[in-house]
């Protein structure tokens, strides 16, 4: 790869378009092959726990991935990172496309987690490189708006690919898409951390690095209100076919559509928290976020009782949960690295990392009352709501110091 360091990037429209599209492959690559489990396990002979384990070793590539390239990126650069992850992407596709196993598809997966990884850390990166203050805030926003939209496309997309060719469709336009986003990153973003930013040293700097990330509690309290807010969306996500079929004994199609309009709830909180980002301070976006999500997390609390009589008060709610998410993941991430800036590639490994690590908490939680009940699902939510308003009281104490920070 020569040419890495060209011409001086900035956060223009199509480079913007480009990161957000790196950024979808995150959730997109896991969520469009889901439908075509049963399919894969006919195909490979495999039992259904072996498929399963595929995209649990997606969810390792992602998680340890991020803790070991957040390091790289802030060595050696963002663009090489962009780039190798592209190339992953393109290998690890076809590994999958082709298996005769599911040994090969789990290997391939894990390598997918890892390509993701690679582009979810190097892009929000750029971002926190190439924008401060009001525009920071506001471009996390929109990112977290475009890659919001991955999953509501990706089971689309999976179902349409595999009605088009079969489950290994599903690869073959992962690959390509690794191609374009390869093209797109070596043409059109050059590299955003200058040389006499990058970090210098081994492992030891690296720890230092996460120490000194770890220590900040500007980006610890932010960080624990967006991961919170997550493992309170992961609840509702998690138990959300088994609460809509088994206790509101709605059909397979009225339960997709709940889904879609409660995405529809976050895209659009994304979208109103993106624009008022122009005029309102990040931390006010954020008490409205938290402030939605208590109103979501009580209406749940009111449903508990009889959740089939209560339905509109537990769709309300989970809508609510669902909602407020969008509206806080732009100020939220925008914040927690007001002081890491020299450290964006570590500090959004912890972030991203701290992310799947409350959402692997979340999701076996909500089965603990049984396929047929809320109540798990409620006190989850109920339970991570508290942690994210502790964790926002806690931070007013910083809020002075973080607000010059963004004017």
């Amino acid at each position: 790869m020569k040419n890495l360091t060209r011409r001086p990037l900035a956060l223009t429209v199509p480079v913007f378009i480009i990161l957000g599209a790196i950024g979808m492959m995150g959730p997109f690559s896991s969520d469009a092959y889901l439908p075509a489990f049963p399919q894969i396990g006919r195909d490979l002979a495999a039992p259904s726990i072996s498929i399963q384990l595929s995209l649990t070793a997606y969810t390792l590539g992602m998680a340890v991935g991020q803790l070991i390239l957040g390091s790289l990126a802030d060595r050696y650069g963002r663009r090489r990172i962009l780039l190798s992850g592209a190339a992953i992407t393109i290998c690890a596709s076809i590994i999958a496309a082709t298996t005769n196993s599911s040994i090969q598809l789990i290997i391939g997966m894990a390598l997918l987690g890892i390509a993701a990884a690679a582009g979810m850390i190097s892009s929000r990166a750029v971002i926190s490189d190439l924008s401060e203050g009001i525009q920071a805030i506001r471009a996390f926003s929109i990112y977290g708006l475009i890659v919001g939209i991955a999953p509501m496309l990706g089971p689309l997309g999976g179902a349409l690919l595999i009605w088009a060719g079969g489950w290994r469709t599903i690869f073959y336009a992962f690959a390509i898409i690794g191609v374009v986003l390869f093209v797109c990153v070596y043409l059109w973003v050059s590299e955003s951390l200058p040389p006499d930013k990058r970090q210098i040293g081994g492992l030891t700097t690296v720890l230092t690095n996460a120490r000194l990330v770890l220590v900040d509690p500007v980006f610890t309290l932010h960080t624990l209100i967006l991961c919170s807010s997550i493992g309170a969306m992961f609840a509702y996500i998690s138990a959300s076919s088994f609460v809509a079929q088994n206790v509101l004994n709605l059909s397979v199609t009225e339960n997709s559509v709940m889904f879609g309009v409660n995405a529809l709830g976050t895209f659009v909180s994304g979208a109103i928290s993106a624009q008022l980002a122009r005029t309102v301070k990040g931390r006010k976006l954020i008490r409205s976020a938290v402030t939605i999500q208590v109103i979501g997390a009580v209406t749940l609390l009111l449903s508990i009782q009889n959740a089939t009589t209560n339905a509109p008060l537990l769709l309300a709610g989970m809508f609510l949960i669902a909602s407020s998410l969008g509206m806080l993941f732009g100020p939220a991430s925008a914040l927690a690295v007001v002081n890491q800036r020299d450290r964006a590639g570590v500090a959004f490994a912890v972030l991203g990392a701290s992310q799947f690590f409350f959402a692997a908490i979340s999701t076996p939680l909500v089965g603990l009352s049984g396929d047929h009940s809320a109540t798990s699902m409620v006190i989850v939510i109920i339970a991570f709501t508290l942690i994210t308003v502790i964790a926002f009281q806690a931070s007013r104490k910083s809020s002075r110091t973080i607000e010059k920070e963004l004017t």
